[in-house]
């Protein structure tokens, strides 16, 4: 994210990535930064629309990567490196 927009980081409470037609900020929430999507509702993206942006064969391959993760029990990368490499 920081290689394509500027980012400004006001440390302890936000940070604000600045895009080209807005600015969307990060507030401290605990230990993690949250952005209020419900402000920012214009990023929103259908299913649909995320998905024409690749090929069928793609798609179809990132559903059953997700469906292998999920029925494995959300493995570490390393647990999921280990069980997809064919031995």
């Amino acid at each position: 994210m920081e290689d394509k927009y500027p980012i400004t980081y006001v440390p302890g409470e936000s940070f604000i990535v600045h895009l080209p037609d807005r600015d969307i900020e990060f507030k401290k929430r605990g230990k993690l930064f949250v952005a209020l999507w419900e402000e920012v509702a214009g990023i929103l993206t259908t299913v649909q629309e995320a998905e024409s942006f690749y090929s069928k064969g793609e798609v179809k391959r990132a559903k059953e990567a997700h469906a292998f993760i999920k029925n494995s029990g959300y493995p570490s990368m390393n647990e999921l490196w280990n069980m997809s490499v064919e031995k």
